[in-house]
């Protein structure tokens, strides 16, 4: 009678042990996978201050002396002339953003669209 106790207590004991490991790897899972999407979210952005950065500094490239660079700007648009693939022909590069009503799928109800859009002149 006492081996079937040992037996059950040991069975009991290892489960337990097992339980453990198996909710420590899902952790190391879950932080594991919670660092990949920071990375992945700092390297899109970084990306995308690469693009905003490289369009910004061509603002006017390309223009003729006499034509005005700015097409637009306010707090929510930016329009401009520039000949970012460097064709001969002069482009034009919009960026705005959207209001809140855009974004309401995600869990923030201030987040908003951010747009580039690009007319390649042919």
């Amino acid at each position: 009678m006492h081996t079937y106790w040992d037996i059950l207590g040991s069975f009991i004991i290892g489960s337990l042990f097992m339980m453990t490991i198996l909710i420590f790897h899902n952790s190391i899972s879950q932080e594991r996978s919670m660092s990949n999407l920071w990375i992945i979210t700092q390297e899109n952005a970084k990306t995308l201050s690469d693009v905003i950065e490289y369009d910004f500094r061509k603002i006017g490239y390309g223009v003729s002396s006499g034509q005005c660079s700015f097409i637009s700007a306010d707090s929510a648009d930016i329009s401009f002339y520039s000949d970012l693939n460097k064709d001969g022909n002069v482009d034009s590069i919009r960026y705005y953003i959207s209001d809140t009503t855009q974004a309401s799928g995600t869990d923030n109800p201030k987040d908003i669209l951010f747009y580039r859009i690009v007319f390649f002149a042919w």
